[in-house]
């Protein structure tokens, strides 16, 4: 059979699944070698061949990885491979005790260089790809015996898990490292998702993270049909293993214990098979998220090696998170005026830095106001500072509420703030910074300058514009809006 017909017979879809797998078998057999090596000369010693081969069959070529008696890193077409036959019954041991009188090999190539006997198991993954076969030939006709046919379908099962661990291993330790080197939360969140799709196996993943009793979507490897926000407890999957704490696998056929809201989920994907693996402790309120994966090819029961991988990657998920919270939360601080929660110089830089480079790309209007507390040295004076303090919080409370969601509002330094405007000419911001200034609490007036971007100046200059009409404001006796170039 050709590799054509090979790849014909189990399914185009089936065969890039299985192309997938045997690529990640041969970098585990890389980093497996010493174990595998002990394995194949275990076969060697156990049942007597002058040769035993650990052969993973790709695309074009078979790959021997491992071997007894002779060297391995031996490649052979894929057309002329015992084991790519062997795989196509990768539920069955194949056995070839005289090659030249069998009729599925007597004109091989390889029969006339030698190979007179063959006993291949096939490698077959936890996910159903057959990998390849364990194999044994010599140069004589030679019948193995039915113990000697069991032995190396066994050791074939052996060789399958160590090819598994090694690469559960790898991804976890990529997943691993990629994480040590993350510092922002999103990338936290789809490098978590992904290495467990890719170390699952799966053809899904989702990380959902805890926010109070509400569990929300941080990041998914394909887009769901729907936003979703699911509450902590029995109503879903996702919420009972956040407030058990516990993982759950539901497989092809086990629908009635799945909630009817991620059943409804899981046939929306197309998916058979689900398992949510708690990402840390779970406290009182529940854990800090849920890791999950799904497949759509039935699945009855999840691998030891699979579930031992994921439940791995969710503790080191649950550490990402929190090292990745916090760091956020830092980043946030560092943006954050402390006495005000307003942002601070910092993030207005940033801000009007990108509103500038967004209306220079889509020409569309920007407006900056610079605003000042009139008299606040005298109402510190005489009130004393946290008096003052009171005020300052009460008038970013009043001005944010009284601007777009869109708008910035930031505590430029003392009692000056500064709004950005974007996408609102002088026309429309004349109205919207009336109504800011009309919100100044407390009894209290402000002063405000605005400009317009001119569609070439630095955000510097944007500012001094701002800066130079707000002290035209203040000469023409406070409590009023001045435009720079107002008359």
């Amino acid at each position: 059979m050709s590799t054509m017909e090979i790849g014909q017979s189990v399914g185009a879809s089936d065969e890039q699944r299985r192309l997938a797998a045997v690529s990640a078998a041969v970098a585990a057999a890389e980093e497996a070698s010493s174990g595998l090596q002990r394995l194949v000369t275990l076969v060697a010693h156990l049942l007597g061949y002058p040769e035993v081969r650990l052969n993973l069959v790709r695309d074009t070529i078979q790959v021997t990885v491992a071997a007894a008696g002779l060297e391995a890193g031996e490649i052979t077409p894929r057309e002329l491979s015992f084991c790519a036959q062997a795989i196509l019954a990768p539920d069955r041991v194949l056995v070839a005790g005289d090659t030249a009188t069998d009729p599925r090999f007597r004109d091989n190539p390889l029969v006339a260089q030698g190979l007179r006997a063959y006993v291949g198991a096939p490698l077959v993954s936890s996910d159903g790809c057959a990998l390849g076969a364990l194999c044994v030939t010599d140069s004589v006709p030679h019948e193995p015996s039915a113990e000697a046919v069991e032995t190396l379908r066994l050791l074939a099962d052996a060789v399958t898990a160590e090819l598994e661990h090694s690469r559960a291993l790898m991804a976890i330790a990529e997943v691993t490292a990629a994480l040590a080197c993350a510092n922002d939360l999103d990338e936290v969140h789809t490098l978590i998702c992904g290495g467990a799709r890719t170390a699952g196996g799966a053809d899904g993943g989702m990380l959902v993270v805890r926010d109070g009793r509400r569990l929300e979507v941080a990041a998914t490897s394909e887009p769901l049909p729907e936003q979703l926000t699911l509450p902590v407890g029995p109503g879903s999957l996702t919420g009972r293993v956040c407030a058990g704490g516990r993982a759950e696998f539901h497989g092809d056929g086990d629908g009635a214990a799945v909630p009817a809201m991620t059943r409804a989920l899981m046939e929306r994907m197309g998916a058979s098979a689900v398992a949510a693996f708690p990402v840390g402790a779970a406290g009182p309120d529940g854990a800090a998220g849920v890791l999950v994966v799904w497949w759509r090819r039935p699945l009855t029961a999840l691998p030891a090696t699979v579930r031992r991988t994921l439940a791995t990657l969710a503790d080191q998920a649950a550490v990402a998170l929190e090292r990745a919270t916090l760091l956020d939360r830092l980043e946030q601080l560092s943006r954050t005026d402390p006495l005000t929660g307003l942002s601070n110089r910092r993030m207005l830089d940033e801000v009007l830095a990108r509103e500038i480079a967004r209306a220079a790309r889509t020409s569309e209007p920007l407006t900056l106001a610079m605003l000042d507390l009139d008299h606040f040295k005298l109402y510190n004076d005489r009130l004393g500072h946290q008096a003052g303090d009171r005020l300052l919080r009460h008038a970013a409370d009043a001005w944010e509420n009284a601007v777009r969601r869109s708008d910035l509002v930031a505590r430029y330094g003392g009692e000056e703030f500064t709004l950005v405007l974007p996408q609102c000419d002088a026309g429309s911001a004349r109205a919207l910074i009336e109504r800011v200034r009309a919100a100044t609490p407390d009894g209290e007036t402000c002063s405000i300058g605005c400009a317009t971007w001119d569609g070439i100046e630095t955000p510097a200059a944007l500012l001094d514009r701002a800066d130079r009409a707000l002290y035209a404001a203040k000469r023409a006796g406070r409590d009023r809006v001045v435009f720079d170039g107002d008359a």
